[in-house]
């Protein structure tokens, strides 16, 4: 009687509208789960119809269709399962009590849609902002916030404008002044010693203290100590590294003492450049981002040609007593 459209008490109401049908009027409970993330269910909106609910409260509701939604939360999916169809829909007739459950997955963002600048702190740039996450590093339209690798891509001629990644990108560098055809009678070699040292006779040790100590009369040994990411590098030897980047490769290092990612992507970029002469004699065609034997012969050749250096003895770096532990 409560659904024939008919007054059947005389009280001039009919069927869900007549207090006596109240126990037909359909309900619907709406229960909201979210699965990981830091987001409670109160951040998540519900409405049926548009009409705000709670999680899990059984309200009343109306015969027919009804949509039941939310507002959505970035990085969370949303599935919706129960007496609802996957839309949301739900269909109520007289006396029914149905429920719908709305859950919400957490999905880990990646690094270039995070808001975090993730692998290279030091450029202090995060997704849309960070070159690492271009698809052309020199093109900021190329944005890809699907990419899960932040790293900058490592610019292979920093004297170049924009980011190359391949030495035929490069333009030719300039050529190194020519040395003296004749070397200087106390000419120091790379390599004369048992550990593969730099040595000036008598006994000028690369990878002991050798800072103040002047070969010939007008220069001398720029560098003189190994360096490595992740070992115990000396300081003031960093920074005479970063001052020669800077100087050479217009690389724009900050004078930190510290060998970090940057600092490390432009001795790459060097050793590319002179592949020749540091990487070649290794039998080596990628940088190694390690500044040892070939690579510090090549650096005090440039700042100091008249040392007239001869290529080192090949020493592997474990077996080197000198080389930063």
């Amino acid at each position: 009687m409560c659904t024939d459209g008919v007054d059947n008490d005389d009280d001039q109401l009919i069927d869900l509208a007549d207090p006596d049908c109240s126990t037909f009027i359909p309900k619907l409970t709406v229960t909201k789960i979210v699965d990981g993330g830091l987001k409670v269910v109160a951040d998540f909106a519900l409405f049926v119809d548009l009409g705000s609910i709670t999680s899990g409260v059984q309200a009343s509701s109306t015969v027919g269709v009804h949509i039941v939604s939310e507002t959505a939360v970035a990085n969370y999916t949303g599935v919706i399962s129960g007496d609802c169809a996957s839309n949301g829909s739900v269909t109520l007739a007289a006396g029914d009590a149905k429920s719908c459950t709305i859950t919400n997955t957490f999905v880990q963002p990646s690094q270039c849609s995070d808001g975090v600048d993730n692998t290279d702190p030091e450029d202090t740039l995060a997704d849309a902002s960070d070159p690492g996450c271009w698809t052309d590093p020199n093109d900021s339209s190329t944005y890809s916030a699907s990419d899960n690798d932040e790293t900058d891509p490592s610019d292979v001629c920093p004297n170049d404008s924009g980011i190359q990644t391949s030495t035929d990108q490069c333009t030719p560098p300039p050529t190194p002044p020519a040395p003296p055809t004749t070397p200087p009678a106390t000419s120091p070699t790379i390599g004369t010693g048992r550990s593969g040292d730099f040595r000036n006779p008598p006994g000028q040790v690369l990878g002991a203290s050798t800072v103040g100590q002047v070969l010939g009369e007008s220069c001398g040994l720029y560098m003189d100590k190994f360096i490595r990411s992740g070992r115990k590098n000396d300081v003031a030897q960093v920074k005479s590294l970063q001052t020669f980047l800077n100087k050479w490769m217009n690389s724009g290092l900050p004078i930190t003492g510290y060998y970090g990612p940057l600092t490390l992507g432009a001795l790459n970029a060097f050793q590319t450049k002179y592949a020749n002469e540091v990487l070649t004699p290794w039998g080596l065609t990628r940088p190694t981002g390690i500044a040892y034997l070939t690579t510090l012969r090549q650096i005090n050749m440039l700042e100091c040609p008249e040392l007239m250096l001869q290529i080192p003895t090949l020493i592997e770096w474990s077996k080197n007593p000198n080389a930063p532990k």
